[in-house]
């Protein structure tokens, strides 16, 4: 019997090994050539060049080496569809600007900003606590610009060396979501159905092994604008847990809304107009966070 166990948890450690040696395969460097890869890795460098231009004072000659790489990324998109892209033109412009920075006096790049009073302190801090996790939906529709301006202010949510990884999936269709609610835990208790299901995923390429959780962390911050920008829309949101699906689930999941293998599933969303909203959970107190 000792034996039949010992074999058991053995074989149980070679499958979880197998599947943790395909997830780090994901940051294999023959995947790095391809043009969303190459656009994000490009970012990576101008954000480090953009960093040193803020800095007071500028120092020139600093950041030689990633200007050079950023030089090769630029190199491989010129021509592509990814020259009309907007962050490209970013990068062109911090490269362009380095490059002045190197031969001339750099002036302050660093802008003014707004304080805010303690009367729009409060009210953003009112719509902050105002987010609360939702299950009873209605049937309101919600348009497409809806969609896209709640999308952009997620994008919007900082993510490391301005890599931009996070995507999107909005399903709507009654029959898909019915079909994914089987698979994500979370995904029961609805008193009105689920109208629109979100599967925000994560292109993990762009990521080296070492620093390939950062995948996780870019898509959680995507998420917190995600649902604040939801609730300033007046749409009510409820985050569903993935990470524990089976590998069974997974696949189903990314084969039903044709997920490429090297986007990585983090969460679903439910989402949609409500008529009421649950009371919120009362949090702890602060003394139980601040540890210093």
């Amino acid at each position: 019997m000792n034996i039949l166990c010992n074999l058991k948890a053995f074989i149980a450690r070679l499958i979880f090994l197998y599947r943790d040696w395909k997830y780090i395969n994901l940051f294999a460097d023959r995947d790095k050539k391809e043009l969303d890869v190459v656009l994000a890795l490009l970012r990576k460098n101008c954000h480090i060049l953009d960093k040193g231009l803020h800095v007071i004072p500028f120092e020139k000659g600093h950041g030689l080496k990633t200007y050079n790489e950023a030089l090769v990324l630029k190199k491989i998109l010129v021509g592509t569809p990814k020259e009309s892209d907007l962050s490209f033109r970013w990068c062109c412009d911090v490269m362009d600007l380095y490059e002045e920075a190197q031969d001339s006096e750099l002036k302050d790049l660093n802008g003014s900003f707004h304080n805010y009073d303690d009367s729009e302190k409060q009210s953003i801090y009112d719509f902050f606590h105002s987010r609360v996790s939702c299950r009873n939906f209605n049937d309101t529709a919600i348009d497409d610009r809806t969609w896209n301006e709640i999308i952009e202010v997620a994008s919007d949510a900082p993510n490391s060396c301005c890599r931009q990884t996070s995507r999107i999936y909005v399903v709507k269709d009654k029959t898909t979501i019915g079909r994914l609610i089987r698979d994500i835990a979370g995904a029961t208790g609805f008193s009105n159905g689920i109208p629109y299901l979100l599967c925000v995923t994560s292109d993990v390429r762009p990521y080296a092994c070492m620093d390939r959780m950062l995948a996780y962390i870019d898509a959680s911050l995507f998420v917190e604008n995600l649902v604040l920008a939801c609730r300033a829309n007046n749409v009510f949101t409820v985050i569903l847990n993935f990470q524990h699906a089976s590998e069974k689930e997974r696949k189903d999941v990314m084969e039903l809304l044709n997920i490429p293998s090297y986007e990585h599933v983090i969460v679903f969303i439910a989402a949609g107009r409500v008529d009421s909203v649950p009371v919120k959970p009362l949090r702890m107190h602060v003394k139980e966070f601040r540890k210093l």
